[in-house]
């Protein structure tokens, strides 16, 4: 009874990589395209590509808000996660995406003057229920960076 009770505790610890690995794939996807659709109907942006992959890392989304270009990280959370999605981009990752936002302005002809950094949290319980918390303009970039600008970062 002991044993039983005790292999059925830890059967979730051997189950395969690449099953948890495709469900979190498919809740990230939900989670962006959820957001896509958010800022388009409801933030009137415009949104130029999704998951551009740089040599560190990927920008999720990268739209137009009017004149400023916006970079958007996405985080997907169960409701009752304890961690929120916002302050699950920490100062790693968020270095990581400073380096690829300024791997992709660099990609540009003519880069632009305004630009800045946002977070969208999907919260989820079901498919069907699921909130987003919108969180603009995070600092990101260093006060009176332009695109173009060289930084040791």
């Amino acid at each position: 009874m002991l044993e039983f009770s005790i292999i059925s505790l830890f059967s979730g610890i051997f189950k395969k990589k690449s099953d948890d690995l495709d469900t979190r794939r498919k809740i990230g996807s939900f989670g962006e395209e959820s957001v896509v659709r958010y800022i388009k109907a409801k933030r009137h942006m415009r949104v130029i590509c999704r998951n551009w992959n740089g040599r560190r890392g990927e920008i999720d989304i990268v739209a137009w808000d009017g004149p400023a270009l916006v970079f958007i990280e996405v985080r997907t959370r169960h409701k009752y996660a304890l961690v929120s999605g916002f302050h699950s981009v920490r100062k790693k990752k968020k270095r990581a995406l400073r380096f690829v936002c300024k791997e992709y302005l660099e990609s540009l002809r003519s880069p632009p003057t305004t630009f800045r950094f946002d977070i969208a949290e999907v919260r989820f319980c079901h498919r069907k229920e699921f909130t987003i918390n919108y969180y603009p303009n995070i600092p990101l970039f260093f006060r009176g960076y332009r695109a173009g600008m060289k930084t040791d970062d």
